[in-house]
């Protein structure tokens, strides 16, 4: 079935670091593409938990799957090294926890045929809980102009498990880079692929993004949003052919504090209404108790926490009750 003398059409990369409870779903959704013509390629950062033997057992069983094994180094480092050794004309992305869709290569490569002027390409995603429930939906925008607003004004538009990127053009801008430290990576590059060409996502539901109090963007919201803001600001100098000033996109941050604190509470509360859904409360009411000290003047914070007084009432009386 395979032919390890040809390259592939894709190269799938994943980084993984103690991932070892949902590793399989994520890597058995990836051998599940109804597209065959790919590699896949896991560096294990460093693991400590049994993640290095659930690889080991992958790698025998298929031969497009390379592992590469290392000391603690971060996801960028990894995934650049996944970057490095790709031999696919197309670079996929997945995560440890999530779950691709059997159809999602597929529909990414014909897209990809159909118009050649994309650069990275995305899609809709579906929020599941650690049992693999789902959550919620999540729509997204579609159309170059669109992302490419939203990217400006909003933040990231794309799942990171969902992209597809043209090789050359990743390997053109240099892959990922940590500026600011190791956070929104992936915002970053998105900005700078979309100045060199464009980028979509189609509207169909091919990640199962998983949610869990381990997720580094549930653990490091302030760290995230500070990082995705400078970048922003170092999108907006090239936009405007100025060289990167990283020190002055920092001065510019400063200026803008209360933007930076409102759109922090906005996060809080995108994932504190995740967690309602999944009828975490104590997770729910934490971080809507963070939202609200990041910016106390966000009404959709007092809406929260009123939900969460009611829910926490409802819940009394029932245990009275019985």
């Amino acid at each position: 079935m395979d032919n390890p003398t040809t390259s592939p059409a894709i190269s799938v990369i994943m980084s993984v670091y103690n991932g070892e409870r949902y590793l399989r779903q994520a890597i058995s959704s990836i051998l599940a593409q109804s597209f065959r013509d790919f590699e896949f390629i896991i560096v294990n950062d460093g693991s400590r938990d049994k993640t290095a033997e659930i690889l080991n057992e992958f790698e025998v069983m298929d031969s497009r799957i390379k592992i590469f094994h290392q000391d603690n180094q971060g996801l960028v480092f990894s995934l650049n090294r996944g970057i490095q050794v790709a031999k696919g004309s197309f670079v996929a992305r997945m995560d440890a926890d999530d779950i691709s869709h059997p159809e999602r290569l597929s529909l990414q490569m014909r897209r990809f045929a159909g118009e050649p002027s994309i650069l990275l390409l995305g899609s809709a995603y579906t929020y599941i809980d650690g049992a693999g429930r789902k959550i919620k939906s999540q729509s997204v925008a579609l159309d170059n102009d669109s992302l490419q607003r939203s990217m400006i004004k909003q933040g990231n538009p794309f799942c990171h498990s969902s992209v597809m990127i043209r090789a050359s053009a990743l390997q053109s801008v240099g892959g990922y880079r940590s500026l600011v430290g190791k956070y929104a990576q992936d915002y970053d590059l998105w900005l700078r692929l979309s100045e060199f060409g464009e980028v979509e996502n189609l509207n169909a539901e091919l990640i199962e993004y998983r949610v869990h109090c381990g997720q580094v963007s549930i653990k490091n919201v302030r760290e995230q949003r500070r990082a995705a803001e400078i970048y922003r600001e170092l999108a907006l100098q090239r936009r405007s052919n100025h060289p990167e000033d990283i020190q002055r996109a920092k001065q510019q941050l400063a200026k803008h504090w209360q933007i930076l604190k409102k759109r922090t509470s906005n996060d809080y509360l995108h994932w504190s209404a995740l967690f309602e859904a999944m009828e975490e409360y104590k997770k729910f009411q934490a971080l809507n108790l963070v939202a609200l000290k990041e910016w106390p003047f966000n009404s959709r914070t007092f809406n929260a926490i009123w939900r969460g007084l009611l829910i926490s009432f409802k819940l009394n009386q029932n245990r009275e009750i019985f």
